[in-house]
Formats: C-alpha cells, structure tokens, sequence
C-alpha cells in the first residue's frame, strides 16, 4: 500500500476562560482514531485567567500526544489563531474550538480527505452541531437551520462549498498555505472566518465539505448572548466592506427602516404564521429580524465613527 502524501496533523484550539470544556476537548482528541504520534495539539490560549495555564501543565505530563501550550495577553482570536499557526510543525492544520468535541473518526476522516484532494490550495471542511448533552431550545435549533450561527443545510449533499464556508471550528488546510495566509488580526471578533476565507479564495482556495469529520458544539446559547454579539459585530461587517467592498453583496447589511417595516408586516401576519406553521414567518418576527436591527445599528455606528476619525 502506498504511503499516503499527508500523515500528520497539527490541531490549533484557541481558548478563554474555559477550562473545563476544553479538558472535555483534549480528552475527545486522545481517543482519536489515528496514529496519535501523528498528531500534536497546539493550544492558544487568548490571556485566560481562570487556571487554564496550570490545568495545562498537568494535562501534558499525562497526554498520549504532543502538547503545545502558548499563551498571550488578551487580544482576541485573530491574534490567538495566529499564534498557534505559526507554531504549528506538521503538514496539515485543523483549525477548531475549545467547545468542539471531536468525534472519534474526525481526525482520521480529515486527513483521508487531504490524500483525496491533495492540493496545496484544497481545505476541508467538517461538520458540527449541537452536543447530544446540551439541551437544544426552539431558539438554538434556528440558530444551525436557517440561523445565523451555521448554515450547513445549505450544503446538503454537495461536495464543494465557497468561502462562505470556512468555518474556523471544523476545516483544515495544508499547513505551508495557511502559513503564507495568516488571519487579518483586524478582525477582533466577528467575519475573522469569512475574511481570510473570501481573501484565500482570490488565492485559489478550494473547500471540500466531507460531514462525515464530525465534532459536537459543547455549548448552549441565548438569544440575549446572540443579540449581545450583534450588537458588536457591525464594525466587524464594515470593516469588512471597507477592505472587500465586492463583499457588500455577500454579506449584506439591510436598510433599518426597511427592517422596521418588513417586523410591522411579519408582525400581522404572525397569529396566521403559527397557525399555518409558516416556520420562515415565525423565526423572522421571533428572531431574524431584531438581530438584523441590532446588525444595521452597529454598522452605522461603524460608519459614524469611521467618518470622525478621518
């Protein structure tokens, strides 16, 4: 049999405050099947200040795989992802979160991917979604089905996606690519994944989508947690539109009076809506359309801002 061109795996986790899960993490890559000499863990820890640095100093005395632990001051997870890349030695990345527990299979079905389509450029995306041990409400089910958190059903059954696609918590890339292609640390939270996935594909980025790479998101959110970020994540969008303006018609950030318009209509039709299960109705009037809101505001602020400082 002939030796596969990529073998080996360097796992980038960035972490904040969040021992415990991530203790649940790097157990889930020690029962990984594939050679575990074959991969390294390389944890990049965002300035965490709960015992994240001594829980990793015993954790690696005990590990049946290399450990890496680097730790920096609190400057988001452009800069953290980063730094773990940076640090990473083998062939592949796989880029994931502390609250993604890998499924047995997924480092394996990841690196058999890459001996598939084995290009300097080609990635490969994985799929989560919610931890059977996490209690799922009407409101987290949206988020992954139509929602604005993952848009997987979008992809059902196809085997190339765009860049739409790169998501930081299950994808991995060829590591000298990534490398050369760090991510814009402009980017403190919010569209970091779509910027250097948008930039990558001008570079020939192409994304493989194999769901059977498996992790389970370890987390519960809010609605209120959601708003919160949309809150924010306005300046992240405009920053974005300011470097990619070809991006506008991507990600698109709606008219605030046109969204205060579209909730008076959804909002009519509401009593009907639930009545005839018109799921698109509910979840814009319960949901989709106050986000949206919370999103132009903070855009605009965005621009407001942008206009004084120049």
């Amino acid at each position: 049999m002939d030796k596969p061109l990529y073998s080996t795996i360097s796992v980038v986790l960035t972490t904040y405050n969040r021992k415990q899960v991530l203790e649940k993490a790097l157990k889930a890559y020690f029962q990984q099947n594939y050679p575990l000499d074959q991969i390294e863990i390389v944890i990049a820890d965002d300035g965490s200040t709960d015992g994240t640095d001594n829980f990793m100093a015993e954790i690696q005395k005990s590990s049946p795989l290399r450990i890496k632990y680097l730790r920096q001051k609190n400057q988001g997870i452009s800069f953290a992802r980063n730094l773990g890349i940076k640090n990473a030695q083998n062939q592949i990345i796989f880029l994931s979160d502390d609250d993604i527990i890998p499924e047995a299979n997924l480092i394996k079905e990841h690196m058999l991917w890459h001996n598939l389509y084995p290009k300097r450029e080609e990635a490969i995306l994985g799929y989560f979604t919610w931890s059977p041990e996490v209690k799922i409400d009407d409101f987290m089910r949206w988020c992954e089905n139509g929602g604005p958190l993952f848009q997987y059903h979008l992809i059902e059954g196809k085997t190339e996606v765009d860049c739409r696609f790169f998501y930081g918590g299950n994808i991995s890339l060829k590591t000298d690519f990534l490398q050369e292609n760090l991510f814009d640390q402009n980017f403190y939270f919010g569209f970091d994944d779509f910027e250097i996935g948008y930039r990558l594909a001008q570079k020939g980025l192409r994304i493989f989508y194999n769901k059977k790479a498996l992790g389970y998101h370890y987390k519960s959110i809010t609605y209120a947690e959601v708003k919160k970020r949309f809150q924010v994540i306005g300046k992240a969008a405009w920053l974005l539109h300011q470097k990619w303006p070809s991006t506008k018609e991507i990600v698109k950030v709606r008219n605030i009076w046109i969204l205060r318009a579209a909730k008076i209509v959804a909002g009519l039709l509401y009593p009907l809506a639930r009545i005839l299960k018109w799921r698109k109705v509910i979840y814009h009037f319960k949901y989709q359309n106050r986000l949206s809101q919370n999103l132009a505001r903070s855009y605009k602020q965005a621009q407001i801002e942008s206009r004084r400082a120049s």
